[in-house]
């Protein structure tokens, strides 16, 4: 283990109260601008479900809260076709928010989003530290990542808890100490409290981590979560039934299609798309699995793996709203600001580029009204820059594999 002196220790503490003085001074600004508006939905959701396990305990899943949140949210009971804003997470997802039990709302949504932006640029920079500094403490500004922080959804936490996963184990030379690995790994383990979002992701750190043998890191990874599964049952007993049964409810009030079922229905008849989707989803996880094997076997770039996890994750992704696009945004970060020799000029003209296209969609069709019946642009740019990147890279293995011993 990685013994720390006492100015380093010092040094460490001065750091953190630093940010914690910035978080403090941020959600004070953050409530004074909000003036007791409910901005986020979803961090709504999860304090009411936090109230009623931490405080009244009977668990996360009572109707009594989804009607709270649609009366306060939309000043009226939802209709077919709205979200129920039903908690449809396990348990120990709500863990983060039990510091926050016995505060109001309108301070705990303050408090919520300064973490979550606070967190999010120490992160990028932290993780990308040759990067502009401009570039890092703009990433807030695409469009899924400003939604999400705005409705305090845990895809922000959960993106950043892969981006400093990532950056251990793959693009880390230092010697970290044993309890980084600890929380990191820790922190992986509560990520799968979305796994529709993380699951790829998740499933290529743990293979990453086995090949290297960082066997700590994934002693850490499974004993966590044992706690949380251990945790849940404690919040409430029986919640895997009860669990199962909300998603089964919100499968029927919300849009549960996966998103490579919702692009097909654009342009094909919908019972083309059911005899389509079996075998297309059976091909994309063959891929993503060969991509894994290929870069175990050195035959296959980093970066490249990620696109296809970025790429697989959104067309298998059910339902979903803007802020889910984050599963493909989180690759194209990353070969922004750790690829190999960067342009910085070309960069910066792709990292405007992508937080305007961003936008694009939702100032056209949310904010104009404008009728197309195509939507998913952000998703088409991204799938054009992978194509590009991918043919680059393969083209470059042939070079590589060609030439004379």
């Amino acid at each position: 283990m990685l013994q720390l002196g006492n100015d380093t220790r010092i040094t460490y503490l001065i750091f953190a109260g630093v940010v914690l003085v910035i978080i403090v001074l941020f959600a004070f600004a953050i409530h004074f601008t909000m003036a007791f508006n409910i901005v986020g939905n979803d961090i709504l959701v999860f304090y009411l479900a936090a109230k009623s396990s931490f405080i009244a305990s009977q668990g996360p899943y009572l109707s009594e809260n989804a009607v709270l949140s649609q009366l306060l949210s939309y000043g009226k009971l939802a209709l077919p076709g709205e979200d129920f804003l039903t908690f449809s997470y396990p348990p120990f997802a709500l863990l983060p928010l039990l510091p926050f039990v016995f505060l109001t709302f309108d301070w705990v949504q303050a408090i919520w989003l300064s973490i979550l932006i606070i967190s999010l640029i120490l992160v990028m920079i932290a993780c990308f530290p040759d990067s502009p500094r401009w570039i890092l403490m703009s990433v807030f500004l695409f469009y899924p990542f400003a939604f999400g922080l705005l409705m305090g959804n845990f895809v922000i936490p959960i993106a950043i808890i892969l981006f400093a996963n990532i950056k251990l184990i793959f693009f880390s030379t230092e010697n970290h100490s044993k309890w980084i690995e600890i929380i990191l790994a820790s922190l992986l383990a509560w990520a799968t409290c979305k796994p529709q979002f993380s699951w790829l992701f998740i499933s290529f750190i743990l293979l990453a981590a086995i090949q290297q043998k960082r066997f700590i890191f994934i002693k850490s990874f499974v004993g966590a979560l044992f706690i949380f599964l251990a945790a849940s049952f404690f919040i409430l007993p029986n919640w895997i039934e009860v669990w199962i049964d909300q998603i089964k409810f919100y499968q029927l009030s919300n849009p549960s299609d996966l998103q490579l079922a919702r692009i097909l229905n654009t342009f094909l008849p919908e019972n083309v798309t059911k005899i389509l989707m079996p075998p297309l989803v059976i091909v994309g996880v063959f891929w993503v699995g060969n991509s894994f094997y290929k870069w175990w076997k050195n035959q296959f770039d980093l970066f490249n793996v990620f696109i296809v996890i970025g790429w697989m994750s959104h067309l298998l992704y059910p339902g979903g709203v803007d802020y889910q696009q984050i599963v493909f945004l989180i690759p194209f970060i990353l070969w922004v600001n750790l690829r190999p020799a960067p342009n910085p000029f070309l960069s910066s003209i792709l990292w405007v580029s992508a937080i305007l296209i961003s936008w694009a969609e939702f100032t056209l069709f949310k904010v104009t009204g404008f009728q197309f019946m195509f939507t998913g642009w952000l998703f088409a740019v991204y799938l054009v820059w992978a194509i590009c990147v991918l043919i680059q890279q393969n083209k470059k293995f042939e070079h590589v594999i060609r030439q004379p011993s």
